[in-house]
């Protein structure tokens, strides 16, 4: 994360990300509502429903994974540690994209472009840090789905 970004609320940083979904889903229209969609339907609302709740759908890069959490597990859960970060990196991930509270970074539910294999290895790892994702495949080839349960 670049320092500029440490010194900004978190809900600041959470918008930011938002219109970083906006502008992906500009950018690769196809694949961004097939992900949206798909990460909706996962979450169970619609959109209405899920901007009534304070929920948005963000694209996080990998530097700024770490500010999150996992909406369940431990509370203020570390779930997205340098072990996460780094294997992700590992794997040439770039981003992901979720669905964030908008007040406090907490996910719960993500969409990632890597395999299922890797999908339940990363889902340990972020176990492993008292955070709580479960890999499910993904409609989507090559992409993985997350839920915090």
């Amino acid at each position: 994360m670049d320092s500029g970004s440490d010194k900004k609320e978190p809900k600041i940083i959470i918008a930011e990300l938002e219109q970083s979904f906006q502008d992906w889903l500009k950018e690769n229209p196809d694949l961004a509502e097939k992900i949206k969609g798909e990460l909706m339907s996962i979450y169970g609302y619609d959109e209405a429903e899920m901007s009534a709740e304070g929920m948005a759908i963000i694209k996080v890069p990998l530097g700024q994974l770490s500010i999150f959490s996992t909406f369940c597990g431990t509370s203020g859960n570390k779930a997205f540690g340098e072990n996460v970060v780094n294997f992700l990196k590992d794997k040439e991930i770039e981003f992901v994209v979720a669905i964030s509270d908008k007040e406090v970074p907490n996910i719960t539910s993500a969409m990632i472009n890597i395999n299922r294999e890797d999908g339940e290895a990363l889902s340990e790892m972020i176990g492993e840090n008292n955070g709580s994702l479960r890999c499910d495949s993904s409609k989507n080839e090559r992409w993985s789905t997350f839920e915090s349960e």
